[in-house]
Formats: C-alpha cells, structure tokens, sequence
C-alpha cells in the first residue's frame, strides 16, 4: 500500500489478534481450595462444583439437576429476560462432570442457586450481606 502497487487494502475491515497474555496463569492448589471450602462450610458445595465445571456464575443463575443429561451438564444459550444463562460464546456447552463436580451437586438444592445475581456476585466480591440464606 506504501508503494502504491495494490488499488485496495486487502487487511481493510480485518480486526487485529487480542493482545496475547505475558503473564502464566495461576492455577488455585489443592490447599488452597480447601482453605476456600472451609471459608463457608454453607457454600462448600456450590464454589466446589464452579471449580471442577468452569461454570461461570451468570451461567449458574436458573441451572437445575435436571440440566445434567448422562453425566455431563447441558448450559443453554437461552438468556431469561435479564440476560442470564447465556453462556459467553452465544452457544450451548457441555460439561463433563468429574467426580468431584458430581458429588458436590448432589448436595446442592434443586435450582442450584435461588438468590438474585447481584447477591451471587456479592458472595464472590467478598461483600457480607446480612442475608445469607440463599444456599443452605
């Protein structure tokens, strides 16, 4: 294009790659799940299964038992009317369950979660709502 030989910029339009990621990611220890399950016993179950799934937590609002279909957990791309559910590609996923995932969801309530979002994103952020009845 400098030197004038092409009519048109053939990368025109053409977005450039994401920024690529100088720094290795940090994986949490073993010690340091344990540290985070005895944190809350109440919510033991429910940062357990988030762990060994990668569900995140907009995917989590609504999800049931009935969302696992032969040991794996179906998460729709359906949002509800707030915009939950919709898994981060517009897709649907599957997830395989580990041993770890299966045995924490069977201790968990059917819906997962029944709080509204912002109290989930609360209980992640730190913050201490005197309500924490969400979860058993």
């Amino acid at each position: 294009m400098q030197w004038k030989e092409l009519d048109a910029n053939p990368f025109e339009g053409i977005q450039a790659p994401r920024g690529v990621r100088s720094v290795a990611v940090r994986f949490y220890t073993k010690a340091a799940m344990q540290r985070l399950y005895a944190a809350n016993e109440a919510r033991a179950n429910l940062w357990r299964f988030m762990a060994h799934t990668g569900i995140r937590r907009g995917e989590l609002m609504h999800l049931s038992h009935e969302n696992v279909v032969a040991g794996r957990l179906m998460v729709e791309s359906d949002p509800d009317e707030d915009g939950d559910g919709r898994t981060k590609s517009g897709k649907w996923r599957e997830i395989p369950l580990n041993k770890h995932a299966a045995a924490a969801l069977a201790e968990l309530p059917d819906p997962l979660v029944s709080v509204h979002k912002d109290t989930l994103s609360n209980w992640f952020s730190g913050s201490t709502p005197t309500d924490w009845t969400g979860l058993p």
